[in-house]
């Protein structure tokens, strides 16, 4: 990881009121920060040194989350 790829997360600077957990505002803003986590994360792997390509696999029905990482990872080539 090179030192621009960074993400920095900060808060109390705009002095907004406080977002209470387990409220519908706190849902909502957990939801858009990690749409926008999960967007930079992507820009960044396509944007790494020598990528050509960018693959995301999908894996439904598994029991759990290492059966699915499991199950994903044997359709593909590393």
């Amino acid at each position: 990881m090179s030192t621009n790829d960074m993400l920095l997360c900060c808060q109390r600077i705009a002095k907004n009121e406080e977002i209470k957990e387990n409220t519908p505002e706190y849902r909502q803003f957990l939801a858009a920060l990690e749409y926008v986590l999960i967007k930079l994360a992507k820009m960044i792997a396509r944007d790494g040194e020598g990528a050509t390509k960018f693959i995301e696999i999908f894996v439904y029905g598994a029991k759990n989350r290492r059966r699915s990482h499991t199950s994903g990872a044997s359709r593909c080539e590393f």
